[in-house]
């Protein structure tokens, strides 16, 4: 418990230092644009003596989903960073985490007309902490690098708008990493059993759609499908991530994320027996009503 709440706590103190800066794009370097959504949601159950049953119960979550932007002449580069981690603690169940996710992007561009760019994208994701099979904390089923993704890849970019992207790259690498023992020596997320590395490549396509839909309602959500060019390029990758955040007022907020998972190199435990048989669609949603700070473009 003292290690997921030094996370919560890094997590916070990460986000201080953003509030305390001036979010006026005329105050940043020339060129340069920021912006983002912080934010810290709890929930909180007690009960004493409550026939219905139920039991005393606390979750809290932090999330940061922070971006920057350049743009001069023909050259533009954007950088996002969306960090989320939470943790529910039940009175008979102790405490197991409920959200842990690090994705960070950065993409450059260089105009080549009619709103398209020669573009450069390199994308990292992991998570802060170890996974359970829950109710079973005892046995770990991903943890930080564990797996880690790592993609590098360059093609074209289609931008109509500052709301809408379209990514298109046909030389992509794709790199997997398991740096845990038990789970590379099982061969977890698509290792070869005692390796903690592996490479694949393909071709890759991301779409970004962010926009204000409606007044205090911020639309985000980001597609991602990858193809390996040499082991069964038909089954594609699927990666697809959708916040909406919906402002109260300047502090209070509600938001829900979305997320949907497709890895064909990824076995699911489908009969809840402990033992992972073939692919299949992760989904998780996190809903969430706190704290919540907007900022910037």
């Amino acid at each position: 418990m003292k290690k997921q709440l030094l996370l919560i706590l890094l997590a916070t103190g990460m986000v201080c230092p953003l509030l305390a800066q001036d979010a006026d794009p005329a105050d940043t370097l020339e060129g340069w644009r920021k912006g983002g959504v912080l934010g810290v949601n709890f929930n909180q159950i007690a009960v004493n003596n409550w026939v219905a049953g139920g039991q005393n119960a606390v979750t809290i979550t932090t999330l940061m989903n922070l971006n920057a932007k350049y743009k001069r002449d023909k050259i533009e580069w954007e950088s996002t960073l969306d960090v989320a981690y939470g943790l529910n603690r039940r009175e008979d169940e102790g405490t197991q985490k409920t959200d842990d996710k690090i994705d960070l992007a950065s993409k450059l561009g260089y105009s080549i007309g009619n709103k398209w760019f020669l573009t450069g994208l390199l994308n990292f994701k992991t998570q802060f902490a170890g996974g359970f099979n829950y109710p079973n904390d005892s046995v770990k089923i991903s943890d930080f690098m564990a797996p880690g993704y790592l993609t590098v890849s360059a093609g074209f970019d289609y931008k109509p708008n500052d709301h809408f992207s379209i990514y298109l790259s046909p030389i992509t690498g794709k790199f997997t990493f398991v740096n845990n023992t038990l789970l590379s020596n099982a061969g977890a997320f698509g290792v070869d059993p005692g390796d903690k590395f592996r490479a694949e490549f393909g071709g890759y396509v991301r779409l970004q759609v962010n926009k204000d839909i409606l007044e205090n309602v911020n639309f985000q959500t980001r597609a991602e499908f990858f193809a390996n060019y040499s082991e069964n390029p038909g089954n594609i990758d699927v990666f697809w991530e959708t916040l909406i955040n919906m402002k109260v007022n300047d502090f209070l907020s509600a938001n829900i994320t979305a997320t949907l998972i497709y890895d064909d190199d990824i076995l699911i435990d489908k009969n809840g027996d402990g033992t992972a048989t073939s692919p299949g669609t992760q989904f998780k949603e996190v809903l969430g009503i706190g704290v919540s700070y907007k900022f910037g473009n």
